[in-house]
């Protein structure tokens, strides 16, 4: 009767079977990230430099979520340190990473934050295809208040645009790091995007997502 996909890239390729349509984007529960702990203070919580840049990358290491451009990024930049927590996948399972890179493996949810807003930049490098194109990580992202550097990807590029992230050419490691790059050596631009990021996800909640479904259900039911 109706068909619910969560990006509007997907809702193209479902245009075919003449239903009714609702894009609901993944969310965040808000609630998680409501105290915006400082910097100095998680770092502190979890033994990090206090004074070193550091990119996060929070998800699955593989390729199919583009780890090996956030590598070609970390040999470029040496002096800024690159934390990938998640599961490692088995392409990865004997890399040898460059010395900057930091495994954290995988972290519960509700510690998730505390790296996130560990960081001074987060990554989502994701390559082209149809794998990676709405990663729930990415509101996440949005409400930890930290700069975000993406691929400029069509589903991604519903959410974030060039006033609340920097978005880069996919499958490009240098494009990464030039963006990681523009983040960290400038205080000013990076405090906007994070600012503009946060207020944007305040539309991607859960409770909002689920008040759209239920709409969306009663108007294809009649009722």
């Amino acid at each position: 009767t109706g068909i619910i996909v969560i990006s509007g890239y997907m809702k193209e390729h479902y245009l075919q079977y003449k239903k009714e349509i609702l894009v609901a984007h993944d969310a965040v529960s808000l609630k998680r990230f409501t105290v915006l702990t400082s910097k100095k203070e998680t770092r502190k919580k979890l033994g990090l430099s206090p004074n070193q840049n550091i990119c996060v990358y929070a998800g699955t290491i593989s390729k199919l979520k583009g780890i090996e451009y956030v590598v070609t990024a970390a040999r470029i930049l040496p002096e800024t340190a690159f934390l990938l927590t998640g599961v490692v996948a088995s392409e990865f399972a004997s890399h040898i990473w460059p010395p900057n890179v930091k495994l954290f493996g995988q972290v519960d949810q509700k510690n998730l934050q505390d790296i996130l807003q560990a960081a001074d930049v987060l990554v989502i490098p994701h390559p082209k295809g149809e794998y990676s194109q709405s990663p729930m990580k990415l509101f996440e992202y949005m409400a930890s208040g930290v700069p975000i550097v993406a691929s400029r990807l069509p589903s991604i590029s519903e959410v974030l645009n060039d006033k609340n992230a920097v978005l880069v050419e996919p499958e490009d490691g240098d494009a990464l790091a030039d963006g990681i790059k523009k983040i960290i050596n400038n205080a000013n631009f990076s405090q906007f995007l994070a600012g503009k990021a946060y207020n944007d996800v305040q539309n991607y909640t859960w409770e909002k997502r689920g008040v759209a479904i239920a709409g969306f259900i009663r108007k294809i039911l009649g009722k």
